[in-house]
């Protein structure tokens, strides 16, 4: 993510895999599915990186929205099966949260 060092940014590419990267380091995810190919997932992404900024640095916020973001697709693919929309996930983000803060 040879972008990401050159413009000194936090770099998420969202995939089956997820990549997360500073310039320095890559960080993969593997949370999330198929489901959250539907509009409107990446904008849950970006409003949890977001919320996740205000309490530490981009790459620490791209990877807790990234990891929350797919937990929260996990969840909701396994209450609802493969076909939800991004609203579904909505709904789910606080219990997701609270599954998370376990760890």
């Amino acid at each position: 993510m040879i972008n990401s060092e050159k413009y000194q940014i936090s770099i998420v590419s969202k995939g089956e895999v997820d990549l997360i990267s500073d310039g320095n380091k890559v960080i993969k995810n593997f949370t999330g599915n198929a489901g959250m190919t539907t509009g409107g997932t990446g904008d849950i992404l970006a409003g949890l990186i977001a919320a996740f900024a205000a309490k530490g640095t981009i790459l620490e916020a791209a990877c807790a929205g990234t990891f929350l973001n797919g937990i929260v697709g996990d969840t909701t693919a396994k209450e609802m099966g493969m076909n939800f929309r991004s609203s579904d996930m909505l709904e789910r983000i606080p219990k997701s949260l609270k599954f998370c803060e376990k760890f």
